[in-house]
């Protein structure tokens, strides 16, 4: 008898065959990597992150935990979550922080801590330290702007002006630097409270 145009026996070849798949997906080992790419995969174009991309976060620190990119990540991804993710800005702060235990010199979990402090937590005294730490393990041009405004935003605009000047920042000739300097000379980070 033919089901389907198939012989009983084409029938099973054909269940086996799905089945091991599916034992193969259930047992697939993602790398650091593949986790990476799989939750860049998942993040919407805009809004907020989706709590199944947090639990696939979860999922990969949970397997590599002593990976401090993935724990710099997971701190950004809180930080942008739904509401529906049960996550406080502190499970942000926690998660950058294990990152340094993890690589102390890590200039990324460095800049996430000044942005953290600055922008989440309106405290740019705080965010000064780790801004500096980032650029001395060698961190890129965000941490030359968040530096710059930090220290815009404490009234010292002869040092942020220094901070992104051409001799002491290899981005000075890009937009966003121009653009903070252009700000800053013109007294927008002030804090005119200070």
């Amino acid at each position: 008898m033919r089901v389907f145009g198939f012989a009983p026996r084409q029938l099973r070849r054909y269940a086996l065959a799905c089945e091991t798949e599916r034992i193969e997906n259930e047992l697939m080992i993602l790398t650091e990597v593949d986790y990476i790419q799989k939750i860049k995969s998942l993040l919407p174009e805009e809004g907020d992150v989706p709590v199944e991309v947090l639990e696939l976060m979860e999922k990969a620190v949970a397997e590599y935990p002593n990976n401090a990119k993935l724990w710099c990540w997971r701190g950004d991804l809180i930080q942008m979550a739904s509401l529906e993710a049960n996550y406080e800005l502190e499970d942000a702060l926690k998660s950058y922080k294990r990152a340094l235990e993890i690589d102390p010199s890590n200039a990324e979990a460095y800049e996430s801590i000044g942005y953290y402090e600055d922008a989440i937590m309106s405290n740019p005294t705080s965010a000064e330290s780790p801004f500096q730490k980032a650029i001395e393990f060698g961190a890129g041009r965000d941490s030359y702007y968040g530096l710059a405004r930090v220290l815009a935003e404490l009234n010292r605009n002869t040092e942020a002006l220094e901070v992104i000047s051409s001799e002491n920042c290899p981005y000075y000739e890009t937009a966003e630097i121009q653009e903070i300097k252009t700000e800053i000379e013109e007294g927008v980070w002030n804090d005119d409270s200070a």
